[in-house]
């Protein structure tokens, strides 16, 4: 297992409102199972507020992420990694391809196999509208050691919640998962060196790439997790199919309950 050295600073930031704080909790117990050197910070009720006042967030919160980065950084300075990681995650196993492989901003795959080559392009944000949907990555786990990164993302966030710029002009206004948008545009077109963890045939999840409901068709509503159900041990390690669980992100909004243990299989219950 390969762990952040006590030389290198590793934070990993979790928002979680206080009426939530027990899924932050799992996630923060999650990490710091596998890596204990790495400090956990958790914004609570008092820090998003403070933090939707300071850019001026609305209440549902789809551009927060870059803000609750960019706030932390100028608070607390830059640390050797940050790792923004939403707080319906569960980290399975090591994460060994977050210090080990070379980039300077790192995420997950949004879209599971499953998903294919379906056309996501009313989705996606004009400028990368084209892109497969294995290269969409999800604001829920991203990494970085270049901090320029941070600031393009928090820039291009703002300018589409300020109307400079649409995430999707078809619609005339700014897409509700506009942190997403941004992600996406920054990671594939800012000029960074980027990795997607889970990429296509890596044999890894790293996050929503995870999430499936076998046997609905597209616009039915889905229990979107329910393939956690399949998920079982080889040799002591967290499998779905053929990959290998890293991460498990829930998604699929703000609600209460989340990370129930109720969606799992009773043997993999007893290794949460």
């Amino acid at each position: 297992m390969n762990c952040p050295t006590r030389k290198m600073k590793t934070v990993a930031l979790i928002m979680c409102d206080d009426g939530l704080y027990s899924g932050g909790l799992k996630t923060k117990n999650s990490i710091q199972y596998f890596h204990p050197k790495i400090d956990v910070v958790i914004y609570g009720t008092s820090e998003i507020e403070r933090v939707k006042k300071k850019y001026e967030i609305d209440d549902s919160l789809w551009s927060s992420a870059p803000c609750i980065i960019d706030d932390y950084l100028e608070l607390n300075g830059k640390p050797d990694l940050l790792i923004k990681i939403d707080a319906d995650c569960l980290v399975l196993d090591s994460l060994d391809e977050v210090f080990n492989l070379s980039y300077e901003v790192a995420s997950a795959r949004n879209d599971p196999d499953q998903v294919g080559d379906r056309d996501e392009r009313h989705n996606r944000p004009d400028i990368i509208r084209d892109i497969p949907n294995w290269e969409w990555v999800n604001a829920g786990f991203v990494a970085i050691r270049n901090f320029d990164f941070a600031s393009r993302y928090l820039q291009k966030v703002l300018d589409y919640k300020n109307g400079v710029e649409y995430a999707l002009k078809d619609y005339g206004k700014v897409y509700r998962g506009d942190d997403m948008s941004a992600l996406n545009v920054v990671f594939r077109l800012g000029g960074f060196k980027t990795e997607i963890l889970d990429k296509l045939g890596s044999g890894l999840i790293y996050g929503s790439s995870g999430n499936w409901c076998s046997g609905v068709k597209y616009g039915e509503t889905v229990n979107n997790w329910a393939s956690w159900k399949n998920i079982i041990l080889k040799d002591g390690k967290p499998f779905l199919g053929n990959r290998k669980v890293k991460v498990l992100h829930q998604g699929g909004g703000i609600f209460r309950g989340k990370l129930n243990y109720d969606l799992f299989n009773d043997e993999f219950r007893k290794y949460v």
